[in-house]
């Protein structure tokens, strides 16, 4: 049994410039548990933990949530040879006190939001144990370990770092992947891609 979600993997390019824009921050703030920035994602569905027999299922679900989208809405899947969505790296941020994570911006606004409530929903009709909830585009940088806080002064530090790269950049994704998150002694889980489902291809 290995914990799985949906998410949208961030690309290489953008993943290079925002991990050597948060480098000094990642080095002075030793007490915070960073993410592996080759993990990291925009996650769609959270599904806990299933055996690896599931993942075709995950799929085919997600096939129907892509294969079922309706019109022009914000969250339909685009024409043939479109992009999922224009992703931008937005500005730092916190989840509760113990959460680092820089923003996501999309263009069209909500679609990222969109596909999620329509993943989230084909998962649910499939018979698969979602955590049900709203998407909040960001990909997450580090966690707080006991006796630290990733605090208003920790985003303000992250957010002066991303301020002096002009432009980390953008990525437009052709896919969503199924992931799973491997635990390490030591360091930060390390993510896989175990299934990829093609989005606007």
């Amino acid at each position: 049994m290995t914990t799985r979600f949906v998410a949208i993997g961030v690309a290489p390019v953008v993943r290079e410039r925002l991990d050597a824009a948060i480098a000094p921050v990642r080095e002075r703030r030793t007490g915070l548990a960073w993410t592996d920035p080759l993990g990291w994602h925009v996650t769609l569905a959270f599904l806990g933990r299933l055996p690896d027999t599931a993942v075709p299922g995950i799929v085919e679900a997600l096939g129907a949530a892509v294969r079922d989208a309706p019109g022009e809405d914000p969250g339909a899947v685009p024409r043939e040879g479109r992009a999922l969505a224009r992703l931008v790296v937005g500005r730092a941020a916190s989840f509760g006190a113990r959460v680092l994570v820089v923003e996501i911006e999309d263009d069209p606004v909500g679609r990222v939001a969109a596909l999620g409530a329509r993943v989230q929903a084909a998962l649910v009709e499939a018979g698969f144990p979602v955590h049900e909830r709203a998407v909040r585009a960001h990909v997450t940088l580090a966690r707080a370990r006991r006796g630290s806080r990733a605090g208003p002064a920790l985003v303000a530090e992250t957010q002066g770092a991303l301020d002096e790269v002009p432009e980390i950049g953008a990525w437009e994704p052709r896919s969503i992947g199924v992931f799973s998150s491997h635990p390490r002694s030591g360091g930060p889980a390390r993510y896989l891609v175990d299934a990829e489902v093609a989005v606007g291809n």
